[in-house]
């Protein structure tokens, strides 16, 4: 049988959504499944990195925290000097944030606070903020949580 140029294409068109559908069907669970585990991380998984490690953890994080600020600006459809969203943005250097996430995980009643918790009460107490009862509630609550998985 001899197709059509418009019936090949869309015989072909059927082929190539199938295919993209297959390969989506695969890796999109397993793309949910790193995520998943990234978030999870705790004073267990922070204490025995290197200090490169650590770096490039905190860069990725402040990165990530950048890219959300720039894009709550766009949305908003201002830029980042209205105080609505200057407020987000922190002062705090990567450096620094390594340190305090170091000396927070020396206490052993925060090894099962959650990595991106520690960070964020770390930038919030280099800026001056009182966070002592975020604290007892992540504590809490991740300890908590882990006993749950």
């Amino acid at each position: 049988m001899v197709y059509s140029t418009w019936e090949w294409y869309l015989l072909w068109g059927d082929a190539m959504r199938v295919q993209r559908f297959c390969l989506l069907a695969t890796f999109v669970p397993l793309l949910c499944i790193t995520s998943y585990g990234q978030s999870q991380f705790d004073g267990d998984f922070w204490i025995p990195k290197h200090q490169d490690a650590k770096l490039v953890y905190v860069i990725g994080f402040v990165d990530g925290r950048n890219d959300g600020i720039n894009d709550a600006a766009e949305a908003l459809g201002s830029d980042i000097y209205n105080p609505k969203i200057s407020k987000l943005a922190s002062k705090v250097t990567v450096g620094q944030i390594v340190d305090g996430v170091d000396e927070f995980y020396k206490d052993w009643r925060n090894r099962k606070v959650l990595l991106r918790h520690a960070m964020q009460y770390v930038m919030d107490e280099a800026e001056g903020k009182d966070d002592s009862d975020l604290l007892l509630l992540m504590r809490q609550q991740d300890s908590r949580q882990r006993k749950d998985d």
